[in-house]
């Protein structure tokens, strides 16, 4: 592979990290809960009804959200 390529391929991957980072950081902002209660069950605290109540609406809600679809690809990525 030639520099030039190589250049370029490293400008597409850190161009998408840029674009993609504030989704993770919501992600993982939204895992957050799930992984206190998992961390919880590990530790011998209890969880409470509400508390599992409250973690499968916000599964329910992410769920929804994964399956919305995708926004119409603009044309503007380059490869």
């Amino acid at each position: 592979m030639d520099p030039a390529t190589i250049i370029s391929t490293i400008g597409t991957v850190i161009t998408e990290a840029v674009q993609l980072g504030p989704t993770v950081i919501k992600a993982a902002e939204d895992a957050e809960p799930f992984a206190q209660l998992i961390y919880g069950l590990f530790t011998g605290t209890n969880v409470t009804q509400a508390q599992l109540d409250a973690l499968q609406a916000n599964l329910a809600a992410l769920s929804a959200q994964l399956q919305e679809p995708l926004l119409p690809d603009d044309g503007t990525t380059t490869t």
